[in-house]
């Protein structure tokens, strides 16, 4: 009924719709308010990095023998331009807004 998709949309506003990933390429905007993430998948010595307007706010590093994948989040909007060096960008619009 009504009251449950009103329950619905109420308890979801404001999270991730993992269901509407979006793939981003470095340099690019998001489409709208949502939360971008940054996948960084490093071998042994390397660095992942992601940058929002230019500052760093990502980066994932491997040193000596250590080696794998790690994620960060971080609310973004239109007007963020979003590059990342070693890592893969995904956004997800939130629920709730459209």
């Amino acid at each position: 009924d009504s009251d449950t998709q009103y329950k619905e949309t109420v308890v979801g506003w404001g999270m991730p719709d993992y269901s509407s990933e979006i793939a981003l390429t470095s340099g690019s905007n998001p489409p709208q308010l949502g939360y971008v993430m940054f996948v960084g998948n490093v071998v042994q010595n390397d660095y992942a990095l992601g940058y929002i307007d230019g500052v760093n706010v990502f980066r994932f590093g491997s040193n000596g023998y250590q080696a794998g994948e790690t994620a960060g989040m971080y609310l973004v909007n239109e007007l963020n331009t979003i590059t990342t060096e070693m890592a893969t960008i995904k956004f997800y619009p939130l629920k709730g807004v459209n």
